[in-house]
C-alpha cells in the first residue's frame, strides 16, 4: 500500500501547497487539506490541527505543510505526539530528517524557497527511508522518553 501524503498550508504556503499537490498527484495518494481559497486572515494552527488528525486515522502517511517561514507549522506539528516535523531548506537536511530522525511531516517556506526548490526538497525527502540503525533508534527512543507530550 502507497503512503498518503497530506497537504496543508496557511495564506503565507497557499501557492506552495497547490504547486505541490499539481506535482504529486500523478505519482502519489496525496490529499489537500486546506485552504481552498487563498484568505489572508487564516491561522497555520487550524491546518496543522487537520493535518495531525489526518494522520492519526492513517499509519501510512506523511504529512507537508508550508507558511511563509515553515517555523511556525513546524512549532505546531510538533506539539503532538509521534509527529517529527522537520524544517527543510537543503536537500541533505530533507535526506538526514528521513534517515536520522525519522520526520514525518515535512515543513516548507513560502517565501524563502523557490517553489522548484522545495519540490526538489519534497522529492528527496519522501523517496529516503529511515535508516532503521540502532543509534537513530535510541535516540528517538530517548526523545519521547526525556520530552513527553
Amino acid at each position: 500500500m502507497s503512503k498518503t501524503i497530506y497537504v496543508a498550508a496557511d495564506h503565507g504556503g497557499y501557492d506552495l501547497k497547490n504547486q505541490i499537490v499539481n506535482h504529486l498527484s500523478d505519482n502519489y495518494s496525496v490529499e489537500d487539506l486546506g485552504p481552498d481559497k487563498l484568505q489572508l486572515d487564516d491561522d497555520y494552527p487550524d491546518y496543522v490541527l487537520k493535518l495531525v488528525e489526518s494522520m492519526r486515522s492513517n499509519d501510512n502517511s506523511v504529512g507537508v505543510l508550508a507558511c511563509r517561514s515553515a517555523e511556525g507549522v513546524s512549532i505546531a506539528a510538533n506539539r503532538n505526539d509521534w509527529i517529527r516535523a522537520a524544517v527543510v531548506t537543503e536537500i541533505d537536511q530533507a535526506i538526514k530528517a528521513r534517515e536520522h530522525n525519522d520526520a514525518n511531516v515535512i515543513c516548507l517556506s513560502g517565501d524563502l524557497v523557490a517553489p522548484e526548490r522545495n519540490i526538489k526538497l519534497l522529492e528527496a525527502f519522501l523517496v529516503t527511508e529511515f535508516s532503521d540503525e540502532p543509534r537513530h533508534k535510541r535516540r528517538i527512543e530517548k526523545i519521547e522518553k526525556y520530552f513527553p507530550l
